[in-house]
């Protein structure tokens, strides 16, 4: 059980293996700091992306495989990705 003012914010990702659902939290990503979004869909992507002040540019269909901007490397509002995706 979560409290839901500690669960605000929190992204996760859902695991349907072993015959259930689990759900995986997803590591926070420091302020200022270029979002790890592999393995996301499109629109969870994006949303996380532009929250960061970035602009997103996409090419495939599925879910995130490459993105342009290592994880984790400091970011300047205003920049864009290129996300690549795939099935």
């Amino acid at each position: 059980h979560v409290d839901k003012k500690e669960a605000e914010g929190v992204w996760c990702s859902a695991d349907l293996s072993e015959g259930g659902l689990r759900l995986v939290h997803l590591p926070a990503t420091d302020e200022g700091r270029m979002p790890d979004v592999t393995g996301m869909g499109a629109r969870d992507a994006v949303y996380v992306l532009q929250h960061a002040g970035l602009k997103v540019k996409i090419k495939g269909a599925g879910r995130v495989t490459t993105q342009s901007i290592k994880p984790g490397t400091i970011i300047k509002k205003g920049t864009t990705v290129n996300l690549l995706l795939s099935i």
